[in-house]
Formats: structure tokens, C-alpha cells, sequence
């Protein structure tokens, strides 16, 4: 358990990566998404992926979707297994 003392932890005197207490307002929402990546959205037809929640998961969804995909498990099982 981390103790916090004005947004320091007191067991490594470091302050947070991040600030869990903070609230983020729906107006600050952004996509953590590559240039690159949003490019191949736009490319795919997916053109509001900097405002939408929804567009902006879909390239997780596909990467998810390829990673536990049969073909990719028997291509790759060995890459896999090991990590």
C-alpha cells in the first residue's frame, strides 16, 4: 500500500506518474493515438476517431481481435508463447 503525503509517495519520496485522485472533465477527453494510427483510421474510412470514444477504440478491437485469431496463434505461437 503507497501513502500519499501532497501528491508524494512517501515510501520513494517521488512524485506520481500520474494523478489518480484527479477527475478528467469529458471536454479534456483525447484518443492516445499515433499520428500513424489515426492516419490508418482516416484511411479506413474512420474519420472522427480524435472526437469519438467508440472510433477511437477500434483499432484496439482489430488488434485484439488479430491477436487471438487462429491463424495468427499457429503463425506466431512460438512468439507468443514465449513472451
Amino acid at each position: 500500500m503507497t501513502h500519499r503525503r501532497q501528491g508524494v509517495n512517501v515510501y520513494s519520496g517521488t512524485s506520481p506518474l500520474f494523478d489518480l485522485d484527479a477527475e478528467q472533465s469529458g471536454d479534456t477527453w483525447r484518443p492516445n493515438l499515433s499520428d500513424t494510427a489515426l492516419a490508418y483510421l482516416e484511411h479506413l474510412g474512420i474519420h472522427d476517431a480524435k472526437t469519438s470514444k467508440d472510433s477511437a477504440t477500434l483499432i484496439w478491437l482489430h488488434s485484439l481481435a488479430i491477436g487471438v485469431s487462429r491463424l495468427y496463434v499457429e503463425e506466431n505461437g512460438e512468439a507468443v508463447r514465449s513472451n
